[in-house]
């Protein structure tokens, strides 16, 4: 049985991290992890099916024998405002300090920590990932999208230097690592259109990409076949971590 434990972030007021660990898992210590960026203003109705799905996201990635972490984002942020918390969220700066955790625990295993980016935490992702990362963006949101989906927000000129913060095309043309996107074809959150400026930036940098879009896929991968399509798909990307530090 899968369990999970709390990885304190000193220096990000209160805020803390989770990490989930398999069932046969020696210690946090010891596995590969997936860092997970999740998406951001997930409202209801759809909250519940985001909930289910990313529930479903973390029990695939469990079931290789990965390690998920990933902020607390159901904590209170402390003094800071819902939208200074995510600002924060947005250009990867909690991230950061997960991952200095994570490598503090065990300082061997930073070649075996991956990075998955859904919707609008695929700009944290792109802005955490070292550049031999192995790297999966999911639904990705482009820093144009991201623009658009944080029109009207409380404080949006703050949320809008953050999205500019991360520099994500930037730093995804900068990457050297094997790097997967996958949207859902159906995907009316986040258009599919966004992965392919995440496309083009990588290819104008020299590499090449797997790029799948998944039909009857919508941004919670609703669709039964879609999810376990997409699941199975970041699962045996990530997987090659375990295989790294076998």
């Amino acid at each position: 049985m899968s369990r999970s434990v709390v990885v304190a972030l000193p220096d990000s007021a209160g805020v803390a991290a989770v990490l989930h660990l398999p069932g046969d898992a020696p210690g946090e210590d010891r596995c590969s992890v997936v860092i997970l960026c999740d998406d951001l203003f997930i409202k209801p109705p759809v909250e519940a099916g985001s909930r289910r799905f990313m529930d479903d996201l973390i029990a695939g990635l469990l079931a290789c024998d990965l390690a998920v972490a990933m902020i607390d984002t159901a904590r209170p942020p402390g003094a800071e405002s819902w939208a200074g918390r995510e600002a924060k969220l947005l250009s990867g700066a909690w991230h950061r300090e997960l991952l200095h955790a994570l490598v503090a625990l065990n300082p061997d295993a930073a070649g075996r920590i991956g990075v998955l980016g859904r919707g609008l935490g695929a700009l944290a992702a792109v802005s955490l990932a070292t550049p031999a990362s192995r790297l999966c963006l999911l639904s990705p949101a482009s820093p144009s999208a991201a623009m658009e989906l944080c029109r009207g927000m409380e404080r949006e000129a703050e949320l809008h230097e953050a999205i500019e913060a991360a520099r994500a095309m930037e730093a995804i043309a900068q990457l050297t690592g094997p790097t997967l996107i996958v949207h859902g074809a159906a995907d009316r959150g986040v258009k599919p259109e966004a992965s392919l400026e995440y496309l083009e930036a990588i290819e104008l940098g020299g590499r090449t990409v797997e790029n799948l879009f998944i039909a009857w896929g919508d941004h919670e991968f609703s669709h039964p076949a879609a999810r376990s399509a997409c699941i199975a798909e970041v699962a045996a990307f990530m997987a090659a971590l375990e295989a790294a530090g076998a």
